[in-house]
Formats: C-alpha cells, sequence, structure tokens
C-alpha cells in the first residue's frame, strides 16, 4: 500500500522531514514552510510502502531479510557536486511498515544516493559529491552475525545510486510532482551488498557429515564494481542446518574479472567461494558458487571446470554477485558422488516508493 502525503492526516506516518541543505527543519516533526519570492522549487516525497508477496519492508519477522532500521539520502548537483538536499531517518520501528516524508530543493539535474542499515554519522559528515563516491568505494567490514542472520536492530547493509535525474519545478506539499528513477520506476530500489546462498540436501543423506564454506570475503564495499578490490577471507565456517537438509549463509559480494581463472576441485582456487560437503566416510566434495551456474546442460561440476562437452559451451563466472540468491540443491546417492543443480534467482528488492 502506497501513502500519499496529502492523506496522512495522524499517527506515526504524519512525517514532514526537512534537513539544513532543502531548507528545513532538524526535528522529526518539522513542518515546511512557503517562503514568498524564493525562487523556483520543486517538492519531493519519498514514501516507503509495503506490498508483501512481492517486494516489502520491516515484514519479515523471522529472518529480516528486508529490515530497513536507518535510511540515508544525500542528493548532489550532478554539474557542480555540491550537496543540495539530505536525509536521514534512524532507529526507524519494526513495526513501520508505510512511511513518508518530504524534502523541498531546487530544480536540476542531481545524483541521488540511498544508503540503509549503516553508521550514519559517516554519512552526515559528507559535504560532495566527491566526498560521496570516495565513501561509497571504501571496503567496510560485514558484521559477523550477518553471515548467518540479520535481527531487528541490525539488517543487511544496503545502497542505490540513481545519476543525473532531472528534478523539474513544480509540485506541493499536499501534491508532490512523481519521480521516476531512470525515466520509468516509481520506486527507489535498494540493493542489499550481500547474496544469499541456499543449500538444499536430497537423497540418500545419512550418510552426510557436515557442510562448511570456503573464502567468504570479510569486506563488502557499498559502491558497485567490476573487480571487488582484495580483502581477507573468513575461514572455513561449520554451517548450521536451520531446517531438514537445509543451510543459509549470507555472503559479500566478489567481482572476479580473471578470464584465465580456472576451478581446481582438488585445490580450490582463491578467491572462487564454495562449500564444501563432507560425508561420514571421509569423502569431502567442493563445490563452487557460480554466477551463471543454473547455465550448466550435463554437469555443474564439470561445468565449473570448464570441461562441460556441449554444442554451445559456456564459460563458467566464478563472481557472486550482491542482490542474488542462490539456491544449490545437491542430490546425494548411494553411489560417492553427488549431483549439484543450481539456481540463481533475483533476491526481493528492498523498494522506496518515491514522489517528487
Amino acid at each position: 500500500m502506497r501513502i500519499k502525503i496529502k492523506n496522512i492526516i495522524t499517527g506515526y506516518a504524519a512525517f514532514l522531514l526537512l534537513f539544513a541543505s532543502c531548507d528545513s527543519s532538524n526535528s522529526n516533526m518539522g513542518v515546511i514552510e512557503e517562503r514568498p519570492n524564493e525562487g523556483p522549487i520543486v517538492y519531493l516525497a519519498v514514501t516507503r510502502a509495503q506490498q508483501e508477496g512481492v517486494d516489502s519492508f520491516n515484514a519479515d519477522a523471522t529472518d529480516f531479510e528486508d529490515r530497513v532500521h536507518d535510511l540515508a539520502m544525500l542528493v548532489f548537483d550532478s554539474s557542480t557536486g555540491e550537496k543540495v538536499c539530505e536525509y536521514y531517518d534512524e532507529n526507524i520501528p519494526f513495526d513501520h511498515k508505510e512511511k513518508t516524508f518530504t524534502v523541498k530543493m531546487m530544480p536540476g539535474q542531481r545524483d541521488f544516493y540511498f544508503v540503509a542499515n549503516m553508521p550514519m554519522a559517516p554519512l552526515k559528515a559528507i559535504t560532495n559529491r566527491s566526498a560521496m563516491q570516495t565513501y561509497m568505494q571504501q571496503m567496510n567490514v560485514l558484521d559477523e552475525a550477518l553471515y548467518s542472520k540479520a535481527a531487528t536492530d541490525k539488517g543487511f547493509p544496503m545502497s542505490r545510486v540513481y545519476n543525473n535525474q532531472m528534478v523539474t519545478e513544480g509540485g506541493t506539499i499536499m501534491n508532490p510532482r512523481p519521480f521516476l528513477p531512470e525515466g520509468t520506476d516509481s520506486k527507489v530500489k535498494l540493493i542489499r551488498v550481500v547474496a544469499k546462498i541456499e543449500i538444499n540436501l536430497s537423497g540418500v543423506t545419512d550418510n552426510l557429515k557436515s557442510i562448511s564454506y570456503c573464502h567468504a570475503r570479510t569486506q563488502f564495499l557499498l559502491g558497485s564494481t567490476t573487480k571487488t578490490p582484495e580483502s581477507a577471507h573468513k575461514p572455513q565456517t561449520l554451517l548450521t542446518e536451520i531446517s531438514s537438509r537445509k543451510y543459509i549463509y549470507y555472503i559479500p559480494e566478489v567481482i572476479i574479472s580473471d578470464p584465465a581463472l580456472v576451478w581446481n576441485q582438488e585445490t580450490p582456487n582463491t578467491p572462487v567461494n564454495y562449500f564444501i560437503v563432507e560425508t561420514k566416510n571421509g569423502k569431502k566434495f567442493n563445490v563452487p558458487i557460480l554466477s551463471n551456474g543454473d547455465e550448466a546442460q550435463t554437469s555443474y561440476l564439470k561445468f565449473a571446470r570448464g570441461e562441460e562437452e556441449t554444442t554451445n559451451p559456456k564459460k563458467p563466472e566464478y563472481s557472486v554477485v550482491r542482490n542474488q540468491h542462490y539456491k544449490m540443491a545437491v542430490t546425494m546417492p548411494k553411489e560417492d558422488f553427488i549431483a549439484i543443480k543450481a539456481e540463481v534467482l533475483p533476491w526481493i528488492i528492498r523498494e522506496q516508493g518515491v514522489d517528487l
């Protein structure tokens, strides 16, 4: 459900927020003042909307995969890099499913940066786009708890950048202009910095001893990149079964751009992410995570090694992309081998509905 500001009369959703660079009040209950002869202006209303089943916001009370407890929006002039607007919302209660805030800015070509679930102090210290870009490319350590699960007070870091958005004059407090990021979308879609790894076992699983994960990075970038900078890896981690033969692990994105890289199942390559299926009789199977693993036609492990013989062979891609859901189905027959089937799915994206 989307809530327009003109429909908000009472309750927690009645937030009209402005900040200093947007002609603002510092109070979370601030009021926008109409000023005569102040030049061209535009009113921007940002609405968090819950659409459970499609995209949700603070709806997952089990795994908290959609939890947003802190949010920042910084807006810069696309030409000069000057900061023209900012908005911060901290300690958002979990039961807040929808909320609208309104800011006022000068029209023009703008770059919008959204960051969620990160400390607010460093963001509030940013004064221009150059500093923002530096911030987005800094390596950050992922909290240890987030590899296993998010929580009501610890959501996954998220971000989104929209450059060169034309903000045109018009709108009022009661009737803000619609903002269409990238020209077509009515919502700002936040992207988690981690990927979700799901491993499901079937078949003869009585012989299973353990599932463990290797080469997960310890750090992440908020911004996008064509190659993830080198950083430390976590030690081999034993995974915990969360339900019947189901294991879930969250890992920072790693973009690998090495065309010569080939997976070696016997001596696994750094920095390829992989998990180990170990049986009670001492057999170990190393299974890499592939961003295109769902393209394997005959054998996942042959495909991972670049050895799959097909009429139209494709090269395996060893990156693990943020905000993707990697579902690995592992079948364990009686014989001493395993069968792998992979699905690479979009992980439901968090959304911020935006009117401008």
